[in-house]
C-alpha cells in the first residue's frame, strides 16, 4: 500500500506542471482544468489519509496480537489436528471433537 501512496503523491507533485502546460496551450476555458484539479486533489488527499489510518490500525492490531501472544495464521496449518473422543454420560453416544 505504501508504494501506491508514494506513486500517487509523486503524480500529484507532477500534476501542477502538467496543468500549467495544458492551460498555456488552451485559453478557451482555463477554469475547467482547475476545477477538475481541485476535485482530484481533494479525493487524493482523502485516499492518502485513509491509507495512513489503515496502516495505523494494522500496526495497533499487530502490537495487540504480539502482546496477547497470538500465533500467526500460518502456524495453524503446521500443527496436525488432534482428534479427541468424548463419551457423553447420559446416553452413551460418542462425540468427536477436533482441536487445533
Amino acid at each position: 500500500m505504501n508504494d501506491a501512496v508514494e506513486d500517487l503523491q509523486a503524480d500529484l507533485r507532477a500534476l501542477p506542471s502538467r496543468l500549467l502546460l495544458a492551460e498555456a496551450t488552451t485559453t478557451a476555458e482555463p477554469a475547467a482544468p482547475m476545477v477538475g484539479a481541485a476535485q482530484l486533489f481533494t479525493i487524493t488527499s482523502l485516499l492518502i489519509e485513509v491509507s495512513l489510518r489503515i496502516e495505523g490500525v494494522v500496526d495497533a492490531v499487530d502490537t495487540l496480537a504480539n502482546l496477547a501472544n497470538f500465533e500467526s495464521a500460518g502456524d495453524e496449518n503446521e500443527k496436525p489436528a488432534k482428534n479427541v473422543i468424548k463419551e457423553s454420560e447420559g446416553n452413551g453416544t460418542m462425540k468427536t471433537l477436533e482441536q487445533a
